[in-house]
C-alpha cells in the first residue's frame, strides 16, 4: 500500500494592496486581559476622585487667625482633603489586576502621595524647619512630579491590557503634557530648592501677579487628564467594535499628519511655559531692597518695634517669653530681657525710650527702660483677661492696651480701667 505524499503547507496570503503589516495590531488588537477588561469599568470612579482631588489641591482656600501676621491658617485643609481623595482613588486602582509593573507604579504613586500629604501638613503648622527636613520635602516635591507622570503611564498600561487602544493613545498624550509642562519646569524648581537648602542658601519663589498668565498653560495637562478619563469611560462602556475596514494610505497619512501637528502644538506650549516661568522668576528675583543681615533672636519672634532715636530694635519672643534688644547699627543682639508670659506685642515710646510688651498668658504689660534694658514695672490686669496688643502715644506718653475680651487704657506707671 502506497502512502500518499504529504500535502505541502499553504503559503501565507500576502497583504492586499494598501494594507500595511505593521498596522495589523490597530485592526485586530491582541486579546485583552480579562481582569483588566473587567476592572476598567471600576477604574472610572477612582479616576474621578483623583481629578477632583487634584483640583481641590490647586484651589487655595484661606482662613487665617493671626496676631501681627503670625498664627494658624486653614488653607492646609484643601491640600489635605485633596491628597486624601487622590490616595483613595489610587489605592482603588491598584487593586485591578494588570501586571507587576502596573502594581509597582501605583505603589510608588501612593507612597509619593502620602509624603505629599505630610508635606502639606508640615508646611502649615511647623514654622521652624530644620535644614534636613526642608531638604527632604524638597525632594518629595520632585517625587510628586515624577509620580504624576508614572500614574499616567500606568493608566496607559491599563488601557492597553483592556484593549482600549484609543484610550491608551490619549493617556500617552497626557503623559507627555505632564512631562513638558509640569515635570520639567516645576521639577527643576524643586531640584533648585533642594540644592539651595543643601548649600544653606535661601530660596524663595514669588511669581506675583505674573503667575496668572501661566495658569491657562498649566491647566492643559489637567484638562487632558479629564479628557483621557472620559475617553476611557466611553470606550469601556461601548460594545466591542466590528473589525475595521482596510485602512487606506491617505487615511494613515492623515492620521500621522494630525498627530505630528498635535505634538508640535504641545511642544510649543510646553516651551512657552518653561521659558515664561523662568523669565518671570528671573525678573522677580531681582530684589529692590535686598536683605542686608539676618539676626538670630529668641525663640518664636512674634512682634517687632523700633526706637528711631537710638536706632534700637526690639523683638517680642513668644516661645521663651523674652525681648531681644538689637543694635540697629551693628545688627547684633546686645541684651535679652525676660518679660511676662508669652509676649505678643511690643511698642516703644521714643520720647522716654521706654519699651512696653503685652503679655498674653499672664495678662500683664512689662515696662522696660531702654537705657538699661531692665524691667522697671509690671502692670497687671486684675480681671486676668490677657493683653493682646499695645500702642504708645509719643506726645502724651500714654500707653493703650487691648485685652480679651474687654479693653483697658493704661498710662505710664499706672493702670486705669
Amino acid at each position: 500500500m502506497t502512502t500518499p505524499p504529504p500535502t505541502p503547507p499553504t503559503p501565507p496570503t500576502p497583504p492586499p494592496p494598501g494594507r500595511y503589516p505593521d498596522t495589523e495590531f490597530l485592526i485586530n488588537p491582541p486579546a485583552s486581559s480579562p481582569a483588566a477588561s473587567t476592572g476598567i469599568r471600576s477604574a472610572i470612579s477612582p479616576l474621578r476622585w483623583i481629578v477632583w482631588g487634584a483640583l481641590i489641591c490647586l484651589v487655595d482656600l484661606t482662613y487665617s487667625q493671626t496676631v501681627n501676621g503670625v498664627g494658624w491658617r486653614f488653607d492646609f485643609a484643601n491640600d489635605a482633603v485633596g491628597m486624601l481623595m487622590i490616595l483613595w482613588g489610587t489605592s482603588q486602582l491598584a487593586k485591578i489586576r494588570v501586571h507587576d509593573r502596573y502594581r509597582s507604579a501605583l505603589r510608588f504613586v501612593i507612597i509619593a502621595a502620602v509624603f505629599s500629604l505630610l508635606d502639606a501638613i508640615h508646611g502649615h503648622f511647623i514654622y521652624a524647619t530644620p535644614a534636613a527636613v526642608a531638604l527632604f520635602f524638597s525632594l518629595v516635591g520632585v517625587a510628586s512630579m515624577i509620580a504624576t507622570v508614572v500614574f499616567c503611564v500606568a493608566m496607559r498600561w491599563l488601557s492597553e491590557e483592556a484593549g482600549l487602544q484609543r484610550s491608551a493613545k490619549s493617556w500617552k498624550v497626557t503623559t507627555w503634557l505632564f512631562v513638558i509642562i509640569y515635570l520639567i519646569p516645576v521639577g527643576s524648581l524643586s531640584c533648585a530648592a533642594a540644592i539651595a537648602t543643601a548649600l544653606g542658601s535661601p530660596f524663595h519663589v514669588d511669581l506675583g501677579p505674573a503667575a496668572l498668565l501661566l495658569l491657562p498653560v498649566f491647566g492643559i495637562p489637567l484638562i487632558h487628564f479629564f479628557v483621557s478619563t472620559t475617553r476611557m469611560k466611553t470606550d469601556a462602556e461601548s460594545p466591542s467594535p466590528a473589525p475595521s475596514p482596510q485602512p487606506t494610505q491617505p487615511r494613515l497619512e492623515s492620521s500621522r499628519t494630525t498627530r505630528r501637528r498635535l505634538l508640535r502644538v504641545l511642544a510649543i506650549a510646553g516651551a512657552l511655559a518653561v521659558v515664561g516661568m523662568f523669565a518671570t522668576l528671573y525678573y522677580r528675583s531681582q530684589p529692590a531692597n535686598p536683605v542686608k543681615a539676618t539676626v538670630h533672636v529668641g525663640q518664636g519672634p512674634y512682634a517687632v518695634a523700633v526706637d528711631p532715636g537710638t536706632h534700637t530694635v526690639y523683638t517680642a519672643n513668644y516661645e521663651d517669653s523674652t525681648v531681644s534688644v538689637i543694635d540697629g547699627k551693628t545688627r547684633t543682639v546686645t541684651a535679652t530681657v525676660p518679660v511676662g508670659k508669652k509676649p505678643v506685642s511690643v511698642a516703644v515710646d521714643p520720647g522716654t525710650h521706654t519699651v512696653y510688651t503685652a503679655n498674653l498668658n499672664d495678662a500683664t504689660v512689662s515696662v522696660i527702660d531702654g537705657s538699661t534694658n531692665t524691667v522697671t514695672a509690671t502692670l497687671r490686669d486684675p480681671r486676668g483677661r490677657g493683653a493682646r496688643s499695645v500702642a504708645v502715644d509719643p506726645v502724651t506718653h500714654t500707653v493703650y492696651v487691648a485685652s480679651l475680651p474687654e479693653g483697658c487704657r493704661c498710662s505710664t506707671g499706672e493702670r486705669t480701667p
